[in-house]
């Protein structure tokens, strides 16, 4: 995933923009930011059974 955030960087400071290359970046961002949410997910669920284990 790092790699594919790399290639949003070098897309976004390209002097050449088209529709494909807008695409791409906005695809990489929106695919970035949910992998996120996915991540803070999982840890709120590893942590509610954390909390329920020590009950």
């Amino acid at each position: 995933m790092l790699y594919n955030f790399s290639a949003t960087l070098e897309i976004s400071v390209h002097p050449g923009w088209n529709a494909d290359s807008i695409f791409l970046t906005t695809y990489l961002s929106f695919y970035r930011d949910s992998e996120i949410m996915q991540q803070k997910q999982k840890a709120a669920n590893e942590k509610k059974t954390l909390q329920a284990e020590a009950k």
